[in-house]
């Protein structure tokens, strides 16, 4: 919990030019295209604000999605699928995903929320939970002060406890998301067009 509310303090938080430089530079979308525009707002609650969203587009892999950020790709009209998962250091495939199929026109823009999933939040919390109360029954739970044996001890209880709380997440969050086409830590939301660009104008680009 406590490492969850660091990555909001000090989270990976996307830089680059703002929405309306980008667009500048963009050339237009040809007459067998649509654009896909992937937001990530940063005035809300998200647990993976220290990490970008991994996000898939038919076959193109865009790139990540970095907190407070927008991140867009041109793909061939018509049949559509969207996907986003939380950065994954292990290529874990229980960790989850979710994916939208969508039937799209050329020449259209199809704006993306990724939002944070309530249930994969509250699962990881209770997970960690677990961890540490496992851990803390297994532990002392008195110290001396001002020896270094003990001082060690100390350390390693709360590198343990930590490793445990994070290992409880990562296992009741995978276990929430087994077999949904929509699990993870994100959702995907469609937005309309007018929402989508008030938003954007306060987001950058992700690198």
């Amino acid at each position: 919990v406590f490492l969850s509310v660091m990555g909001l303090l000090t989270g990976c938080a996307a830089s680059g030019p703002k929405f309306a430089e980008v667009m500048k530079q963009t050339p237009p979308l040809t007459e067998t295209q649509v654009r896909v525009v992937f937001l990530r707002p940063n005035n809300r609650y998200d647990d993976y604000s220290a990490s970008k969203a991994l996000i898939r587009v038919n076959d193109q892999k865009p790139g990540g999605l970095e907190y407070g950020g927008f991140l867009m790709t041109d793909v061939a009209a018509g049949a559509v699928t969207a996907s986003t998962s939380a950065w994954n250091p292990l290529h874990s495939p229980f960790i989850g995903s979710c994916t939208l199929h969508l039937q799209v026109s050329a020449g259209t823009t199809v704006y993306l929320d990724v939002v944070p999933r309530t249930a994969n939040v509250v699962a990881g919390f209770v997970g960690a939970v677990v961890g540490f109360a496992l851990v803390g029954a297994l532990l002392p739970t008195t110290y001396g002060v001002g020896e270094v044996g003990q001082s060690i001890v100390a350390s390693g209880a709360a590198g343990a406890a930590g490793a445990a709380g994070a290992a409880g997440a990562t296992i009741v969050t995978s276990a929430e998301s087994a077999g949904k086409t929509c699990g993870g830590a994100f959702r995907l939301a469609l937005l309309n067009p007018q929402d989508a660009v008030s938003q954007l104008e306060n987001l950058s680009s992700s690198q």
